[in-house]
């Protein structure tokens, strides 16, 4: 008995100190778990307050020390008819882009556009390299005077160049430049109306030469065909006149012959007629 329930006791011991191996092998994975999720999360929450920082500062007030200027004299008087597209050239002579600009077109029938003018359309200048020229255009529909306003990249740091304007473009229809131009193009109307006129008339001769042409090709076979037919006539009359030439040839030397044989007779009857009469004697 004594030794049985000493077993007991001592199995029941084994049991409890594996539930406290368990127990605590919990607790110790329950608690690494718990640092790493608090670890995790504390990484993510400054990863990100760092991702919105520089985000912050890449596109609020950073500014990469890019310059915008327009260049080139093409602004002028144009005069022509719209609509009519004017081009400004401009370059960055400060360091490279990082991204886009944007342009302004105002407009004013009279006067200065940038005192008070309209504002009339916008675009977007694309990011240039260092010392990189691009241009930048617009349609014009009317006449009257337009000006580019070109705004620097966000964070220029030099209020007199934050904004840049073009010189005035002003577009006026020219009334003797387009009766010239109307002129030019009604001659020229009436230049290639002659053209074809002519060309119709010289296609007309043509066909008629060519025409005349088959007729004296044909003509010129009607006198061939005539000529051989002759030449055929002509060879078959001499052919028959040659065989009644042969004919009569024919005749007169059987006529010859016939004449000798007699006379030949006549001479041999006289000889021997003379014989026999010699004979008789």
């Amino acid at each position: 008995m004594r030794k049985s329930r000493k077993k007991i006791y001592q199995s029941m011991r084994r049991r409890k100190k594996s539930l406290v191996v368990i127990f605590q092998i919990f607790v110790i994975c329950y608690g690494s778990i718990y640092i790493l999720m608090k670890l995790t999360s504390a990484t993510k929450a400054i990863f990100t307050e760092r991702e919105e920082s520089a985000f912050t500062v890449q596109t609020g007030s950073w500014w990469e020390k890019s310059q915008l200027q327009f260049i080139g004299t093409n602004f002028e008087n144009i005069e022509g008819c719209p609509p009519v597209e004017i081009i400004a050239q401009i370059k960055n002579i400060g360091y490279s882009m990082m991204g886009a600009a944007s342009f302004e077109v105002y407009y004013s029938k009279e006067g200065d556009p940038k005192q008070n003018g309209e504002k009339i359309a916008e675009g977007i200048v694309d990011a240039l390299e260092a010392n990189e020229t691009s241009q930048i255009s617009f349609q014009a529909q009317d006449e009257g005077i337009y000006k580019f306003k070109v705004n620097q990249r966000s964070g220029f740091n030099d209020p007199q160049w934050k904004e840049i304007w073009t010189e005035q473009v002003v577009v006026q229809c020219n009334n003797d430049e387009e009766t010239t131009a109307n002129d030019i193009t009604d001659d020229s109307n009436r230049s290639t109306d002659q053209q074809n006129e002519n060309e119709l008339m010289e296609e007309e001769t043509n066909k008629n030469q060519k025409a005349q042409t088959n007729e004296n090709d044909e003509e010129k076979e009607n006198v061939t065909d005539n000529n051989q037919n002759l030449e055929q006539e002509e060879d078959s009359e001499a052919g028959e006149r040659n065989d009644e030439e042969i004919l009569d040839e024919f005749s007169s030397d059987e006529q010859n012959n016939e004449n000798d044989r007699e006379n030949n007779e006549s001479e041999f009857e006289s000889e021997s007629e003379s014989e026999s009469n010699g004979m008789k004697e």
